[in-house]
């Protein structure tokens, strides 16, 4: 994990200065920074997906800074505050699914830098763009996750109960990959549509990877979290039967992933926004007549 966050701080900070670079070669007289807020819905594709992926309600929040670095490619910063939730109770009738009777919930955190590739050239002045710009991203990530259980009313963090008899790193390099567009509001404002999906290189952000854990002490904690089929009717005697310490709980051999839906709100930043002289005020509005007007 130490690793994952070394080598992701080590990129963000080259390509830090590279963007700067970029930037600071930029001779468009523009508004070439912009910040975004956003919300929508997040979901996962894993052991307990079940057919449905998506997390009840608005279940994502997010905000970032854009810079624009050439005619056709950006880069954007964010942070991303999600939830992510599963359950066996969604599985078909009388699967074996339903008769693991699994389920985990968590709220987790992302910070992403990506690249932006615009599919047009820009228009060479910030309130002259184009009415719709859809775009391609792509970059790396790190995913900071912890899931939960709940139990009797309880909510339990699962890797302290370790229900497969292992434990596992609660963060971890994501790739995120995404296309959108941009809906122009005003000369200022954007209103955004993006569909984005994060690979992972973990296989417990919902705890269940490979076979059950235990033996446990009967009716302990740890037992009841890694294996629930009591908790529910017989609708699967082989399953039933099946499931013991060792047995098979879920695929170790495909990864987890989840996804996000955002609707974001994109403003352009005046270039001396953070900027003033001899204790004035700067000299453009965040929102006014353009200063190239």
């Amino acid at each position: 994990m130490r690793k994952h966050l070394i080598v992701f701080i080590l990129f963000s900070a080259v390509s830090g200065a590279c963007m700067a670079q970029s930037f600071m070669g930029w001779e468009y007289n523009d508004r070439f920074f912009s910040a975004q807020i956003g919300t929508g819905r997040a979901g996962y594709i894993g052991e307990l997906t079940n057919g449905k992926p998506l997390a009840g309600g608005l279940s994502l929040m997010n905000i970032g800074v854009e810079a624009r670095l050439l005619s056709q490619l950006g880069a954007k910063v964010q942070v991303s505050r999600y939830k992510l939730e599963g359950s066996d109770e969604n599985a078909a009738d009388s699967s074996a699914n339903q008769q693991r009777n699994l389920s985990f919930f968590s709220h987790n955190t992302e910070i992403s830098l990506q690249a932006i590739y615009y599919l047009f050239p820009y228009s060479g002045m910030y309130y002259k763009r184009r009415n719709y710009e859809p775009y391609l991203s792509l970059g790396i990530g790190y995913n900071f996750f912890n899931p939960k259980a709940t139990l009797d009313g309880e909510d339990y963090v699962l890797s302290d109960y370790r229900t497969e008899n292992k434990t596992y790193a609660k963060s971890g390099l994501i790739i995120p990959f995404g296309f959108g567009v941009k809906g122009k509001l005003n000369e200022f404002m954007n209103l955004n549509l993006d569909l984005g999906w994060r690979f992972t290189f973990t296989d417990y952000l919902d705890d269940v990877s490979g076979v059950f854990g235990g033996p446990y002490p009967d009716g302990s904690i740890e037992a009841r979290l890694s294996n629930r089929k009591d908790e529910v009717s017989v609708v699967n005697s082989t399953a039933y039967d099946s499931y013991q310490a060792g047995a098979t709980r879920g695929n170790p051999d495909t990864k987890d992933n989840y996804f996000f839906i955002n609707v974001s709100l994109e403003i352009y930043v005046p270039r001396d926004l953070f900027k003033s002289r001899g204790g004035k005020m700067r000299k453009e509005k965040i929102i006014g007549k353009p200063s190239a007007y």
